[in-house]
């Protein structure tokens, strides 16, 4: 049963109905990454683990220890050398989405990197089970995770949903409190909690705004990309690349507040160079690891940028 919160339209946190919706939108994107398969169940994703299956690979010569059941006996015959037909087995996936739900999320002008982060979560978790792989997920908050187990089954899917709206709300209710954690947890700390949960071969999808991305994080995100397949969603809000000209602008967090004065030419050089080492480091990573790199602007329309990605028409190129 749903919590009486989806009923509620507070936009400061994640709605649990509008991220049940998300599985229509799902339905377009049917193109996830490719990853090799470790777990011998049925599914849409062909291993490159070769054997005897239901689809056609290759021909090549035979080697000891081959099935004498799949010579193919035409080439045989034409090169006057034993080869062997190889075939490959379908098997499933895993999922992960991985959601950075700490207080940096907590901002937006229009919508907030936390709702958008949250919608973007629940469309990629149908759109893992719509794909028919197991979808499961991980929920940070500043001081604790919680991990939903993948598994092949709408109840999954919801159960990462309520994780969502529940840690979501209290991102919420813990910045009207302006409350303060004594530990809390950093991206390489995320990077490396993630590395103990996830299996060799899933496909992880890690939406954050990599606020504190930095070169420490590279080992984690390298043992990562090791032994699963990484995309990274980058959610942003455009104040973040670039403050508007000129004026006054109030920020603040719970009871502290300050007017930043934007018409200081070397402040907002300062401020637009923040925004863009972090783009240069997740477009490093992206080469290095071979990972997907997704640009999610708060103010856009989430669901076209997934579908340019993983959408029916998608880019073979990778990237922002």
């Amino acid at each position: 049963m749903l919590n009486d919160t989806s009923k509620n339209n507070d936009p400061s946190y994640a709605n649990i109905d509008e991220m049940v919706r998300c599985r229509f939108g799902a339905r377009s994107l049917r193109n996830f990454p490719k990853v090799n398969a470790k777990r011998i169940e049925g599914g849409a994703n062909r291993s490159q683990l070769k054997g005897r299956g239901m689809d056609f690979s290759e021909v090549r010569a035979y080697h000891p220890g081959d099935d004498a059941r799949h010579i193919d006996w035409r080439v045989t015959a034409k090169t006057q050398k034993p080869h062997t037909k190889i075939y490959t087995e379908e098997k499933e996936k895993p999922i992960y989405v991985i959601t950075d739900l700490r207080p940096s999320m907590f901002f937006g002008r229009n919508t907030l990197k936390s709702v958008t982060a949250c919608h973007v979560s629940a469309t990629l978790a149908w759109a893992g089970l719509l794909n028919d792989d197991r979808a499961g997920g991980i929920v940070f908050s500043e001081d604790d995770h919680e991990e939903t187990k993948p598994k092949k089954s709408s109840r999954s899917v919801l159960k990462i949903i309520r994780s969502l709206q529940e840690f979501s709300g209290n991102l919420s209710r813990s910045y009207k409190k302006d409350t303060q954690i004594e530990h809390p947890y950093k991206m390489i700390e995320m990077l490396s909690e993630i590395r103990k949960i996830i299996s060799p071969g899933c496909s992880i999808f890690i939406i954050s705004d990599f606020i504190d991305l930095s070169d420490d994080c590279d080992k984690c995100m390298f043992e990562l990309a090791k032994v699963c397949n990484v995309n990274l969603c980058h959610v942003f809000d455009s104040f973040e690349a670039e403050l508007p000209l000129g004026g006054a602008l109030g920020v603040g967090k719970g009871s502290d507040r300050m007017n930043l004065h934007t018409g200081n030419n070397s402040m907002r050089e300062k401020y637009k160079n923040v925004f863009n080492y972090r783009i240069n480091k997740l477009s490093e990573l992206r080469d290095k690891l071979s990972a997907g790199l997704i640009s999610i602007e708060t103010n856009g329309n989430y669901l076209n940028t997934l579908a340019l990605h993983f959408g029916a028409g998608r880019s073979k190129h990778k990237g922002i």
